[in-house]
């Protein structure tokens, strides 16, 4: 899995379909360990994203981890987990739903309701809520998945940023930036302690601040932090850099007014 945490996708493809072989040789092609090759065959597939790769893969190792464990192995949420996913990055949300629920339904009675596999599959799911516009489940689902990652790696860990960002997304969807002004604060201090001042994501992240802070029309906030991203921006790459957004300037030139 080196190979794929690196984003070496094609090292990786190649390294799993050697050991695919190897498996389906000494175990035959049915055996829960051939389900695990598969699915970590179909994992560089998805990041690339080559979907059309990944299906079979993900739909093979799902019958064999069901016909071998059953249907309520954690194994076998794993792999309507991974469908799920590769349904929501096909914008088939429709088809992606019923494969969360069954995971978090597997997980939750197998793992218990606090497990951080229960909290991925109920943010994932909440997601796919927000992109329906169902967004009070989706609401109520992120902020369950958020309780049990604060309980397990408390309330400044990286591995929130995710759960943190999706919510700040709802709520500005929905023009509730009150509700994600506090988040996103809290995302950026988040990022800040973990990647340093001058990271990208932190940039990003002032970026999201200030844009909703002059959505607010809170104009002296939204200025202070232009100016601290532009700041950054400029000692990074310089000010005329296509890089530079359009609309860290345009904030700033409207504070200005």
């Amino acid at each position: 899995m080196i190979y794929y945490h690196q984003g070496n996708y094609q090292e990786a493809e190649s390294y799993f379909r050697r050991a695919l072989a190897i498996s389906e040789r000494v175990f035959g092609p049915d055996h829960r360990r051939v389900a695990a090759v598969l699915n970590n065959l179909a994992a560089p597939y998805q990041a690339q994203p080559r979907y059309i790769s990944a299906h079979p893969l993900y739909r093979r190792a799902l019958a064999i981890r069901e016909k071998t464990l059953g249907t309520n192995h954690p194994d076998v949420a794993t792999s309507l987990h991974n469908l799920a996913g590769l349904y929501a990055g096909l914008s088939h949300y429709e088809k992606a739903e019923p494969f969360y629920r069954q995971a978090l339904m597997i997980r939750t009675k197998m793992l218990g309701p606090k497990h951080l596999l229960v909290a991925m599959t109920l943010d994932d799911l909440a997601a796919v809520y927000s992109t329906q516009f169902r967004f009070k489940k989706a609401e109520r689902l992120h902020f369950q998945a958020l309780k049990i990652q604060e309980d397990e790696w408390g309330s400044k860990h990286l591995s929130l940023a995710l759960t943190l960002h999706r919510l700040v997304a709802l709520y500005t969807r929905q023009k509730r930036y009150a509700k994600a002004e506090p988040l996103l604060r809290h995302l950026l201090e988040i990022r800040e302690e973990a990647f340093g001042p001058n990271h990208p994501e932190v940039a990003r992240t002032l970026q999201l601040l200030a844009e909703v802070y002059s959505a607010q029309r809170k104009y002296d906030r939204a200025e202070a932090v232009s100016r601290d991203l532009l700041a950054l921006k400029e000692k990074a790459r310089g000010f005329e850099h296509p890089s530079l957004s359009p609309i860290c300037k345009t904030t700033l030139s409207s504070c200005e007014k």
